[in-house]
């Protein structure tokens, strides 16, 4: 995990300061390892960004997943209850500083 970090350093090289480190701990959990669009996730950010004004009132998202080349993994089958798991995790990430990720149960869609 930590690789992951030294590789977005020697993509961009001014990112390698500490406070930025602890940026990318507290957010690696949440970037999935197929990095699918997830619809909830975008939903949140859409209005994030309408909230802050960044994006206009008639915004809509236009992600998709239809470019991956490669397989994605499964959907959770409990995406409340990892809501719930993130949070405790970012708390560990908080007095850890570590790079952790949820181990998420699929669903069986």
């Amino acid at each position: 995990m930590a690789m992951a970090y030294e590789d977005y350093v020697a993509a961009e090289p001014l990112m390698g300061t500490r406070l930025n480190r602890k940026i990318f701990e507290s957010s690696f959990a949440y970037i999935s390892k197929d990095l699918k669009n997830v619809e909830r996730d975008w939903a949140k950010v859409t209005k994030y960004g309408k909230r802050l004004g960044v994006l206009s009132h008639n915004f809509e998202p236009n992600y998709t997943n239809e470019y991956h080349e490669w397989t994605l993994e499964p959907g959770s089958a409990d995406p409340n209850g990892d809501q719930k798991r993130m949070a405790e995790l970012q708390d560990v990430v908080a007095q850890k500083g570590v790079f952790h990720r949820l181990t998420i149960t699929a669903s069986a869609a």
